[in-house]
């Protein structure tokens, strides 16, 4: 059962961190009529696309700030899914008589899962500018999605810990 539960972990985890590697890397956290904006590039999308890089000429030094910020937490979300996902894998096929490595993955996976919350959250109080022309674009839902799943593999992986009888 718990192998069952540790794969099942494993497979969330990956999904946890395709959702959050896309959420950083499109630019769809905010969009208008014609224009979507990511924490990396703004783009407009009246007539053909054109993208240019988010920088502090572009958007001030204050905004800037505020951008870094959420670039930080949403790469330490993803840097942090990779290793949990590393350890679940090395438990449930390499090295199983190391179960404590259950509970390294799960801890890492709920802390990736914070950063990814954290990112989400400062973008809303901070960052977007609620109107009625803007909305929140797929790369906030994608993000939402990625802090859940990895909580939720976070949560796996101790039961998996919890539920082996070896």
């Amino acid at each position: 059962m718990a192998n069952i539960i540790g794969i099942v972990g494993i497979v969330v985890t990956g999904v946890a961190l395709l959702f959050a590697i896309l959420a950083c890397a499109l630019p769809q956290w905010n969009t208008t009529a014609g224009t979507k904006t990511g924490i990396w590039q703004f783009c407009n999308t009246v007539g053909d696309t054109t993208c240019v890089d988010i920088d502090e000429d572009l958007i001030g030094e204050e905004s800037y700030d505020k951008i870094k910020v959420m670039k930080a937490m949403t790469l330490l979300g993803i840097i942090l899914t990779v290793p949990a996902l590393v350890c679940g894998i090395l438990v449930l096929f390499v090295m199983k008589d190391m179960k404590i490595l259950f509970f390294v993955a799960g801890g890492i996976d709920i802390l990736a899962g914070l950063f990814l919350m954290v990112a989400f959250a400062y973008y809303v109080d901070d960052i977007y500018v609620d109107s009625p022309v803007t909305s929140l674009g797929a790369s906030f839902a994608l993000d939402i999605v990625a802090w859940i799943l990895a909580w939720v593999a976070g949560g796996l992986f101790i039961a998996a810990k919890f539920m082996d009888k070896e």
